[in-house]
């Protein structure tokens, strides 16, 4: 059915975003998945990895960079992102 397409083409999608998500540093990957996957706030983002929330701030605003980079270098459309 539709709803399963939908369903799997989204499941595939999530896979190869943490596929590159693994491709990226430690701390780059590792704020990211706490961030939008574990769903932690920056405050508590902070308080784990032992560094202000401003630096929460740059380094999650840098990872999102490091990743789109990666995903347009492995042409992965510009639109989506």
């Amino acid at each position: 059915s539709y709803d399963d397409e939908i369903y799997s083409a989204t499941e595939n999608i999530n896979q190869y975003l943490l596929k590159m998500i693994d491709k990226l540093p430690i701390k780059n990957s590792l704020v990211l998945i706490m961030f939008y996957i574990d769903g932690f706030s920056l405050s508590e983002i902070s308080q784990v990895l032992g560094i202000s929330l401003s630096n929460v701030k740059v380094l999650l605003h840098r990872s999102r960079i490091a990743l789109r980079d990666l995903l347009l270098k492995h042409n992965f459309q510009k639109e989506v992102l």
